[in-house]
């Protein structure tokens, strides 16, 4: 008996089956009633491939402790929900493949959606092209990277191959990625309308209405064009008006200034030098300051950024 391509339902020929429509019939209506309501389960230790009973399903529900990567060949051209609650060492993976041999899939943990066009393995579900999603990881978890064609890849401004990723290089218009590599992400500033003028001044880098643009620094160091205005006051003045300085002058009584050799000299009075003219000092302020460039980091979080495939 001939069977459609997709779900294997009996087709009979024209007039078979005669006082027994009911097996065929009743047939094709289990299968489809699993292909909606359906969970085949497993408990996985090595690859295989399931029948066409087990296939048939809705729901393919995955258990075990995985230390290597398990390969499950799956016969149906269909879509499937996935029930993965494998745990793993070494980050091994479910890979699901066609008989055919084309792109693989590794499922992530948890609950996802694939299909199965007979070649292909595909997923269901997940963001749209040019959706940027960003993980909470050092790298790509390892079911991603596993994916003959990756759903998503890292914005670090690589080149992409623009066959592999048509539906990527058709909403970007180039085959380069953005490139995030510790950037801030910030909205258009016209965001494709009106600008609301706040990253739009002449001097800030980028150009908020842009798309793509770049710019900015991690330090700077400010000129003096830069610093607010202001003046620089004396620490401290000294002023000397003026003063004297006394001298002691000795001589004899009634010799006068200059006593003569031998004398027996005593002090009698006090000279005083002239006035001296007054000074002013003026302390000096001192430079301050290293010129050096400050951190121009606002409080962050890093992550790893992402682009849908």
């Amino acid at each position: 008996m001939t069977t459609t391509i997709n779900l294997q339902l009996d087709l009979p020929a024209h007039g078979s089956d005669v006082d027994t429509w009911d097996v065929p019939v009743n047939g094709n209506a289990s299968i489809i009633d699993n292909c909606f309501g359906s969970t085949s389960s497993f408990a996985l230790t090595n690859g295989f491939t399931l029948s066409v009973q087990q296939a048939q399903a809705a729901t393919l529900r995955f258990s075990g402790v995985l230390t290597t990567d398990i390969a499950l060949t799956v016969p149906l051209l269909k879509s499937w929900i996935i029930d993965n609650n494998c745990t793993n060492s070494n980050n091994a993976c479910v890979v699901l493949q066609t008989p055919g041999g084309g792109n693989i899939i590794a499922v992530p943990p948890g609950i996802s959606e694939v299909y199965s066009d007979g070649t292909d393995f595909k997923f269901k579900g997940l963001e749209p092209t040019g959706r940027q999603v960003w993980w909470e990881a050092q790298q790509l978890p390892r079911w991603v990277r596993l994916c003959t064609v990756q759903p998503y890849l890292i914005m670090d401004g690589s080149t992409f191959n623009t066959s592999t990723y048509a539906h990527l290089a058709d909403f970007l218009a180039t085959n380069v990625l953005p490139d995030y590599r510790g950037r801030a992400q910030f909205a258009m500033d016209n965001q494709g309308g009106t600008p609301a003028g706040r990253l739009t001044a002449a001097t800030v880098s980028p150009d908020g209405n842009t798309l793509g643009a770049s710019g900015g620094v991690q330090v700077y160091a400010l000129t003096s064009g830069e610093l607010a205005a202001h003046t620089h006051t004396a620490v401290s003045t000294v002023t000397d008006p003026g003063h004297f300085h006394t001298t002691n002058n000795i001589f004899a009584s009634g010799v006068g200034s200059t006593a003569p050799a031998g004398s027996n000299l005593t002090t009698q009075n006090r000279d005083t030098t002239s006035s001296m003219t007054g000074i002013s000092v003026e302390t000096t302020v001192q430079n301050a300051g290293l010129n050096q460039a400050h951190n121009n980091m606002p409080p962050a979080r890093l992550s790893l950024a992402t682009i849908k495939t």
